[in-house]
């Protein structure tokens, strides 16, 4: 079985650049702490409304591509 870091970051490969910055900074994954959608548009010099869409899109593309079936084996 893979660690849990591996199998995260195979998932988040699947994203755009800018889409795995946001989900990494605003639920703290990578070693980042989680951040609020204000922090993470002031640091990338993007709107809080903005961020949000591209949230919303990279949890699309997870759920689409079936991201959360690879955690499978390491819940059960």
């Amino acid at each position: 079985m893979k660690p849990l870091s591996k199998l995260t970051n195979e998932s988040l490969a699947k994203l755009s650049p800018k889409q795995r910055e946001v989900v990494e900074r605003r639920y703290g994954l990578s070693g980042k702490e989680p951040a609020t959608l204000e922090e993470i548009g002031r640091g990338m010099g993007l709107t809080r409304e903005r961020i949000r869409q591209i949230e919303s899109a990279a949890l699309s593309t997870l759920k689409e591509i079936g991201a959360h079936e690879v955690f499978n084996p390491v819940i059960e």
